[in-house]
């Protein structure tokens, strides 16, 4: 039988992120870069819960981050480029569909995710699993989370995926 989404953040310690979805930090490397914001580690990987009431909110690091999948319904990962260029990826693993197991955010690009579709299934049992790997490491003070107001009047021709993902 399939897990609820409250079952699998459970079995996985995973906790509320400031972004949505629920997160727990996995690997934090001991080897550590000189980058402009300070010394980071020189990678950081999370294991990240998508659910059906709670997307990843348009946000954005000052480092690249690897979005792997690992498990679950399809995973729709939008970035909006500095220049404003939207581009749409389905993360997953479904036979006789054209899925993705793993996807790069170039650093500064704006991303989101939210589930992708796949079986009908209650809300509570409508999850995706990823683990996320950034490189130089993840620190709160390199994340920013995206302000409704500011990206509309930047980015007005994707008006319906900012109002959604923020």
């Amino acid at each position: 039988m399939r897990p609820t989404a409250a079952q699998m953040a459970a079995a996985l310690g995973l906790q509320p992120h400031a972004e949505g979805g629920f997160y727990l930090e996995t690997y934090r490397a001991a080897q550590t870069l000189r980058t402009p914001r300070g010394e980071r580690p020189a990678a950081t990987a999370i294991l990240f819960l998508v659910t059906a009431e709670s997307a990843s909110r348009l946000h954005r690091l000052t480092s690249d981050e690897l979005w792997v999948y690992q498990g679950g319904l399809p995973l729709e990962l939008v970035t909006i480029a500095p220049g404003g260029e939207l581009q749409r990826r389905v993360l997953g693993d479904f036979e006789g569909e054209a899925l993705l197991p793993q996807a790069l955010v170039p650093a500064g690009s704006w991303q989101g995710a939210r589930l992708a579709g796949g079986p009908h299934l209650p809300a509570e049992l409508a999850w995706a699993l990823v683990s996320c790997v950034v490189t130089p490491g993840f620190d709160f003070a390199d994340f920013e989370l995206g302000d409704r107001e500011e990206l509309l009047a930047e980015h007005p021709e994707h008006a319906a995926l900012i109002l959604a993902l923020t």
